[in-house]
Formats: structure tokens, sequence, C-alpha cells
């Protein structure tokens, strides 16, 4: 009889392994013949390794439960510490668990795709040939123009500690910036405030193109002055050739209502009065013309008595339909009555004025000039009450005022 020997594992209680060496012969017996104590030792060890199994799980649940500890713990000691400890640890604690942003992983904002598509000399210019890599190097690409622009930047400026992550991040841990909310809204150019105003459809805005106004009668000049009629669908157009033009605009036909020769009047203002009653026309001259649309009658004014103005070729009219304004020798701003045509006083600058624009209650009058410095004059005092610079401008050639009066628009 030939036998062999087979060789089992018995799981204890302390996770030690027993081996039991069972003499068989080939019908699978032992020699004493019993069959039961093999099929009870097979029956202890899955017994034995359903203990182990459950042991196991037991000892996971343990250290995750530890964690949990840990985690209640940290979480106590940032929300109930004290002074400055407990805000450092709360950012600690929500770094760990916010996953950080690679920075070198960070896709640009926006890039021009025709770089590729332009070739730059660099061997032309001095200034150009320190990026050559190789001295035969004449033409690279647009891009790579840039990259090794800014490689040559960080060799001589070094890398901007703003631009820096771990500079960043001291300055969020400094502010209490914990989320990094207030550095993602910095990222937007979007407004940062909520408007109640209505806002334009998401989408394509139509334009269509009509008529020119003054296409049934061109000038023959320049055209130096449009205005609308404040009620009227109605067009003014004045110009080099000292014809003043009104067109009833509806662009279509856009016909020619009235057509007025003024002789000895190249225009260069022209504005409907505020109640749209009446047209005041100027020009290189001394003196100006009002023609009331009611009467049909053109008046010409010789001149503002005591004042020698060679020219009133600038002029504005408030909205509240009381003051005419011309600017004037020396940095003046001569002030007339509407009613009367008659000067009833003047402003002075310390420059010479080149453009003006009333607030919409006609409270108070804007001045820029040659120096680019804006005035504001209160028209019931008629005090200068504040002057300040047009950051970067010398000259001022252009003003205007929001309705709302608290925003001035400069060119």
């Amino acid at each position: 009889m030939l036998s062999s020997s087979r060789i089992l594992h018995h799981p204890s209680d302390d996770r030690a392994s027993k081996r039991v060496k069972i003499d068989v012969d080939e019908t699978g017996k032992d020699d004493d013949g019993d069959d039961d104590f093999l099929a009870d030792l097979v029956v202890e060890n899955v017994h034995g390794e359903e203990i182990g199994q459950h042991q196991q799980n037991v000892e996971e649940e343990s250290v995750r439960n530890t964690h949990e500890d840990e985690e209640i713990r940290r979480l106590e000691t940032a929300v109930f510490g004290h002074g400055k400890s407990a805000v450092v640890n709360l950012s600690d604690i929500h770094s760990s668990q916010q996953p950080t942003e690679d920075v070198k992983s960070r896709k640009p904002a926006w890039t021009d795709l025709d770089d590729e598509n332009v070739s730059v000399d660099i061997s032309s210019k001095s200034q150009l040939r320190k990026l050559r890599i190789k001295g035969s190097e004449k033409e690279v690409s647009g891009s790579q123009l840039s990259q090794r622009l800014r490689s040559q930047f960080k060799k001589i400026h070094g890398r901007p500690t703003w631009a820096d992550d771990s500079s960043r991040q001291g300055a969020i841990d400094d502010d209490g910036d914990v989320d990094g909310t207030d550095t993602e809204l910095l990222r937007s150019t979007k407004s940062l405030l909520a408007s109640n105003r209505d806002k334009l459809v998401r989408g394509i805005v139509d334009i269509s193109r009509v008529k020119d106004a003054n296409c049934t009668q061109r000038s023959s000049a320049v055209v130096q002055i449009i205005d609308f009629h404040p009620s009227a669908p109605a067009l003014l157009t004045a110009g080099l050739d000292k014809t003043l033009r009104i067109f009833h605009v509806d662009g279509r036909s856009n016909k020619l209502m009235s057509s007025t020769y003024i002789k000895n009047l190249p225009m260069y203002s022209a504005f409907f009065s505020p109640d749209g009653s009446e047209i005041v026309m100027s020009g290189r001259r001394p003196f100006f013309y009002s023609f009331d649309l009611t009467t049909g009658k053109i008046i010409r004014i010789k001149g503002i008595t005591g004042r020698k103005e060679n020219s009133l070729e600038r002029m504005w009219i408030s909205p509240d339909n009381q003051f005419i304004t011309f600017t004037g020798r020396d940095g003046h701003m001569l002030l007339l009555s509407q009613k009367t045509k008659q000067l009833i006083g003047t402003l002075k600058m310390n420059q010479s004025c080149r453009k003006a624009a009333f607030t919409k209650d006609s409270r108070y009058l804007y001045t820029t000039g040659s120096e680019g410095r804006v005035y504001v004059w209160d028209m019931n005092t008629r005090d200068c009450v504040n002057v300040f610079e047009d950051e970067g401008s010398s000259l001022g050639t252009a003003i205007a005022v929001s309705p709302t009066g608290d925003r001035v628009a400069l060119g």
C-alpha cells in the first residue's frame, strides 16, 4: 500500500497556525481507517477562517474610528481654540482636505493662434540677437519669441514674488481668505455688484443699416454739428457751407423739412433749445443767430456786450433752458441768459477752455481745456467747487456727464 502525506492548516484563536500531518492511503483513509477525523478537521478549518476574517474586520473598523476621533479633535481645537492659532488650524484642516491646484498645469486665459504663423527676424536688431540659441539662427515663430522673452525676463529679474504660489498662499492665510473665493473673484472681469437694470438678451444684437439722415440733400462742405430734436423725429445738420438743414428722420425717406442759408456764418455749433422751440447757431464770428421755429424768424445777436470776442464757435445750452455758454478768451466762460441773450456772468479758468458739459439738472457745469484739468462750477453761486486732473491728458477735447451726474467721461 502506497501512502502520502497531506498538510492541513488550522487557524487558532490567536491566529497562529498548526500543522497536522495525516497519513492516508490511496483510498483517502488514514491508517486507522477513520474518515470522520479528516472531515472534522476540514469543518474546523473552515470555522477558523470565518473567525479570522471577523477579527480582521473588527481591527479595520477600529482604525477608522481612531482616524475619525482624531479628525473630530482637530475640528474641536480649530473651532473652540483661542486666538490666532484657531484660525491657522482651521486653515490647515481646510488645505489638507482640498486638493491644491498645480500652478504650472493651469492653461493660459488666452492664446493667440496666429503666433505660430508669424515669423520674427531676431538677427536684425541687437535687442533680439541676445535671444538666439545658435549664432546662425535668424527667424523664430511668434510663440518661440514669447517663450524666450519670458526666459530672458526670469534670468534678469527672477520670478516675481506675486507669481509664487507659496507667497500667494501666505497672503491668503494672513488675510483670512481660507477658501480662496477672493482670489477666484479677482480673476474675473465681470461686475462685482449685481444690477437691477435691464440687460441685453444674450446672443446677437441686430443692427440694421438705414438711409443716411441727409440723403435727400447732402451738405456741400464738412458737417460740423448734428443735433436731434428733444421730442420730435427731427435732426439738424450744420457746417461750413453756411446752411442749416432740418430733416424728418424715419430711416426710410428722411425728407428735408427746412433749409436755411445764413450769410457770412460758417457754422461750428447749432443746437435745439431744450423745449424744442428754437435753434441757436454760432461760428468763428463775434455774433450768433437765433432761429425761432414757431414764427420762422431768424434774429442776429450782434456780439456780447462788454466783451471783445472774435469767435463764439463753442457753445452749449443748459438742460433747464436758462443759460447759453460760450468759450471766451483767456480761459473765460461766458454765461448768457437764454431768454434775453445778454451776458449775465463769467467763469474764469486758469487755462483756455475747450469743452463744457452741464449736469442733467443744470446745477453744475464741467469744463476742461488745454492743460487737462477739469473744473466743476456751481451754477447757483458761480463758484468753482472742485478741480481735478484728467490723468494722462494734456489737452481736453471732449467731456460728457452721465444722466445721474455721478460719472464724467473725458477725452
